[in-house]
């Protein structure tokens, strides 16, 4: 699969286990490189925020 086709998800997970979406994108559009300052933005809207994740074409990462 190309690079410009690959999902990129950011969400995490709330008290009751359900995902809660952030955003979504390409991966060309979202550069792994924009983690940190994505990770400070989501921290801005949920204080309280102590998982984080990114799926990247259908694997799961946990950034916080």
């Amino acid at each position: 699969m190309q690079a410009q086709n690959k999902k990129v998800i950011y969400y995490y997970y709330d008290e009751a286990g359900n995902r809660r979406l952030l955003s979504i994108g390409n991966l060309d559009t979202y550069l792994l490189a924009d983690i940190k300052s994505r990770f400070d933005l989501y921290k801005k809207k949920i204080p309280d925020l102590d998982n984080l994740f990114v799926q990247i074409d259908g694997v799961e990462f946990k950034l916080l």
